[in-house]
């Protein structure tokens, strides 16, 4: 195993040439390093690349890391190594992860309301119900691409309605 400055940030270590050569389940145990050892095998076998995203315990945390591994070849087209280029994604992971517990908050409130509550396009196409209005109309189908003036009115209308909010929004 060789790295570079910003590896051994993360890694914790001032002098990366006590590492070099150093097998990777030694850096990362027999579980994790076991998984990274496979993928390079894996790699310098079929020659192709690979892309990975991995939680990975270091020194000073976890963190998450996407990884791109390549086989290095010489002009002989013989594999003389594996390359692993990885990124810093953690707080893109904890972005994404802030964002689903939003979007499961903001779902948990519409679909809970007592209200009915639809999303509608500005075609006027109804996309989304919530329990309350499919509750209220139970014929409404948001996959059937219906628009809202034909579901939402009896008898069904064949255009807009007049002073429609949709519209003025």
């Amino acid at each position: 195993l060789s790295t570079n400055r910003v590896a051994n940030q993360h890694l914790g270590w001032d002098d990366e040439s006590v590492h070099l050569g150093r097998p990777i389940t030694d850096i990362f145990g027999d579980a994790q390093g076991g998984i990274f050892l496979q993928r390079i095998q894996d790699i310098a076998r079929s020659k192709k690349t690979a892309s990975f995203e991995d939680h990975v315990a270091l020194p000073g945390g976890a963190k998450w890391f996407q990884s791109t591994y390549t086989a290095v070849e010489n002009p002989d087209g013989r594999v003389e190594g594996v390359e692993i280029v990885s990124q810093d994604i953690t707080e893109h992971r904890q972005n994404l992860e802030a964002l689903r517990e939003s979007e499961d908050k903001y779902r948990s409130l519409v679909e809970n309301s007592n209200l009915g509550i639809a999303l509608i396009s500005p075609d006027m196409t109804i996309l989304a119900a919530n329990r309350t209005l499919r509750e209220e109309f139970p014929h409404l189908d948001p996959a059937s691409a219906d628009h809202c003036f034909e579901q939402f009115n009896t008898p069904p209308r064949k255009e807009s309605c007049t002073g429609c909010p949709v519209l003025q929004t």
